[in-house]
């Protein structure tokens, strides 16, 4: 290819690449908030209604008969990377707590 012809195929890239990130974007607002509610409302994806010992366990990374030590310091630094006075997420650190509490007291939570 001459170097004549380089100015042409750069623009014929660049306008596709327009017309393709416009239709990305007609696509997410028109179907995006639907994508997210389906992945956020699975457990597949997101959290259960109601958290168990299972849900609580897979959150913190420990195992179904982990001992208290080992859920108090997993929660610790989970808690330190996702504090949200750090930048990390609120509803996050909120399940994290909530999973320490459960596995601590046996109780199930209410989202």
């Amino acid at each position: 290819m001459s170097l004549g012809k380089s100015p042409i195929m750069m623009a014929v890239g660049a306008v596709g690449a327009l017309v393709g990130s416009r239709i990305l974007v007609s696509t997410l607002m028109e179907h995006g908030p639907k994508l997210l509610t389906k992945a956020f409302n699975s457990s597949k994806y997101g959290f259960d209604m109601k958290m168990n010992k299972t849900e609580a366990s897979k959150i913190l990374g420990v195992s179904l008969n982990a001992s208290q030590d080992d859920i108090k310091k997993r929660h610790r630094r989970l808690m330190y990377l996702n504090h949200p006075d750090r930048g990390g997420s609120p509803l996050i650190s909120t399940k994290i707590n909530e999973a320490k509490e459960l596995l601590f007291g046996g109780k199930s939570t209410q989202n």
